[in-house]
């Protein structure tokens, strides 16, 4: 058995049960917490492929911390603004680096007539 493998899951999963914050409303079910507003689980069991040279079967069963669909519309959300952030910080870059923004500051756009007035 391997025992560093065995070792290494067990630290990662012991990690997201740590980092789980309990929130209003989560619910306990066969000791497991549930979401209290998705009602989808934020702990679980995963098994893994733990092969032995006595049982090439054997799997070993862990409880671990899961994202519930409120976690993961969080988790978007937040990658969704920081790639928003980057975005506009190239396009800052950009503008700077272009030099148009001293030209057209003070002007607006006439999407009619397609030129800039004051």
């Amino acid at each position: 058995m391997d025992y560093g493998f065995l070792t290494l899951i067990q630290k990662i999963a012991q990690t997201s049960l740590d980092r789980q914050e309990p929130r209003p409303g989560d619910y306990e079910v066969d000791g497991i917490i549930y979401c209290g507003t998705c009602g989808k689980a934020r702990q679980g069991f995963k098994e893994f492929s733990l092969p032995t040279e006595e049982n090439p079967d054997n799997t070993v069963r862990v409880k671990m911390g899961f994202l519930c669909d409120c976690d993961k519309a969080e988790e978007e959300r937040e990658k969704a603004e920081e790639q928003r952030k980057k975005d506009f910080e190239k396009i800052e870059k950009l503008r700077a680096g272009s030099g148009i923004g001293d030209v057209v500051a003070d002007k607006i756009f006439d999407v009619k007539t397609h030129d800039f007035t004051t």
